[in-house]
């Protein structure tokens, strides 16, 4: 029997979106689902192929159509449109007491009073190049939930370490 189990999840903001990373090794045909209050998710990974599971009940309002995923081999990126744009969330999740498995993303963060245009260049840009590393057609594809990628250059096995 599979035991459930939550995916580490980090995240960052800015004032008009909110930028959610999902960590699951070798992730088998994900379920997603993005609506205006939560994201949904759903997979088998890992070495021993164990079921995860996690709901993400949002601080604040998203628009799923305006919102961007890209499913790695081993991360799920999420770039989820604010509905309303405006001051910083004070956390991600309505609930206040934060679960164990979601942190905050410090590689992606940025303080509410940063330079957005700087910050809107160098992450989309960052967001663009890694699309192309996976493979994407590039920025600007709507969330679909359908789009997980089988083929995954991750796949191949790697050399023992020499002693």
């Amino acid at each position: 029997m599979d035991s459930e189990l939550h995916p580490p999840i980090l995240w960052a903001q800015r004032k008009d979106r909110v930028l959610v990373t999902i960590s699951l090794e070798d992730c088998k045909n994900p379920e997603i689902k993005l609506t205006e209050t939560k994201l949904t998710f759903s997979s088998k990974g890992g070495h021993e192929q164990k079921l995860y599971k996690v709901e993400l009940e949002f601080y604040n309002e998203v628009d799923p159509k305006e919102s961007k995923q890209l499913v790695g081999g081993r991360e799920i990126y999420f770039d989820i449109k604010k509905k309303d744009e405006g001051p910083f969330w004070p956390r991600l999740l309505k609930e206040t007491k934060k679960p164990h498995y979601v942190r905050v993303d410090f590689n992606r963060w940025r303080d509410e009073d940063d330079s957005d245009i700087e910050d809107n260049y160098t992450d989309n840009r960052n967001l663009e190049d890694m699309m192309k590393n996976m493979g994407s057609s590039g920025l600007g594809e709507k969330f679909d939930p359908g789009e997980a990628d089988s083929d995954d250059s991750d796949d191949e096995e790697l050399p023992d370490l020499e002693d």
